[in-house]
């Protein structure tokens, strides 16, 4: 990309797919197993040691869950939240889950550094716990982690279905490479859980490539969105586009706005050519959406930027806080891409819009 530099890769067709995005949960599930005795789980726990050997065969984000014997808020969580069939299947598939004893008297080695409990003291954490948490000794307490080890999330305490799907969106779809937590949390809480926002009427106005090119007189640049059924964050960042008024008001004014599924099969029309469809790794894709990938490699969701010709200027990966979309938007509906860096334009863009919400009226 030339003024927006942001990881990208081929996410394909997983084995689990969302098949219907319902209000009060975005990962299918059950009802949770009866309280008795023994906490139980669904989520097949692997030790630390297990998670980094097969991680290094088929990468994965980690998923560890520090408890402690005497913590009763662990034992509720795995036989509540990691007792529910559908989201326990999603960690199972999604993520390298450990659970650790926080006061372990092991010897852990993890990154090229041993961890050890020599204190005999009772409740004493062992050093690689006190490493992973910050010294913040909160039991239970979830930690994830990226696939390379460059990236820690952490939580404490219990967290119940709905309270940890956006944490496993966040990680699952790398979220994590272009957005902070709280930010996505807030659209990903709109998209599907707040009541008043998703009753609210869609007021970004799509169309197609086809009506874009039947029109001489549409000299608009165009926006194009790439996603897919089972893309979570794709789902939100459409949802932030439709119903965020700054943005849907920007799209609407300066922009053709089109959405495309990458697993949509029917035939396009595109400046003058039809495009069907590609065989990839199994699963049949837009051939058009694949053609604007980057040495061929398409994340989902994607934005693509286009000018009034329609061709391709820019390619902007993985999902944005609506703020950062709008600066992004702005900066080609300006065509400020044209004259000056993108992060030269984003620090006058910071700097213009701290100054209004310190103006009488503005946020604050």
């Amino acid at each position: 990309m030339r003024k927006l530099t942001f990881f990208a890769v081929l996410f394909l067709l997983a084995s689990i797919v969302f098949t219907k995005v319902e209000a009060q949960s975005i990962i299918p599930h059950s009802i949770p197993a009866p309280p008795n005795d023994e906490p139980t789980s669904l989520v097949k726990w692997l030790t630390l040691e297990e998670a980094v050997k097969l991680n290094k065969a088929q990468p994965k984000p980690f998923l560890i869950d520090f408890y402690t014997d005497w913590c009763g808020w662990c034992k509720h969580m795995m036989r509540t939240t990691y007792s529910t069939q559908g989201l326990a299947d999603y960690i199972n598939t999604y993520f390298y889950p450990v659970k650790f004893d926080a006061e372990t008297h092991d010897t852990i080695h993890f990154m090229d550094t041993v961890f050890v409990n020599t204190n005999k003291e009772k409740r004493h954490p062992n050093d690689f716990a006190i490493k992973m948490l910050n010294g913040q000794m909160s039991y239970p307490s979830t930690v994830f982690m990226s696939s390379d080890f460059k990236f820690q999330f952490n939580t404490a305490g219990y967290l119940e279905v709905q309270s940890i799907e956006p944490m496993l969106i966040f990680m699952v779809e790398g979220v994590f490479k272009a957005s902070n937590y709280n930010d996505f949390s807030a659209s990903f809480k709109h998209a599907f859980y707040d009541s008043t926002w998703t009753k609210q009427t869609a007021q970004i106005k799509a169309t197609s490539f086809e009506a874009i090119s039947s029109n001489p007189l549409n000299k608009k640049k165009s926006i194009a969105l790439i996603g897919a059924d089972w893309a979570v964050s794709g789902k939100v960042l459409l949802n932030d586009l439709s119903k965020d008024s700054l943005l849907y008001k920007l799209i609407n004014t300066e922009f053709n706005f089109v959405y495309m599924d990458l697993f949509d099969t029917r035939p396009v029309m595109y400046k003058g050519k039809i495009y069907d469809t590609l065989l990839i790794g199994g699963s049949r894709v837009n051939e058009l959406a694949m053609s604007f990938a980057r040495n061929q490699q398409l994340m989902i969701p994607s934005m693509v930027i286009l000018d009034e010709e329609l061709n391709p200027v820019d390619v902007i990966p993985q999902y944005h806080e609506p703020e950062m979309v709008g600066a992004i938007f702005s900066f080609y509906a300006s065509n400020s891409y044209k004259s000056m860096p993108w992060q030269e334009y984003y620090s006058r863009y910071s700097a213009e819009r701290a100054k209004k919400r310190l103006l009488p009226g503005g946020k604050r």
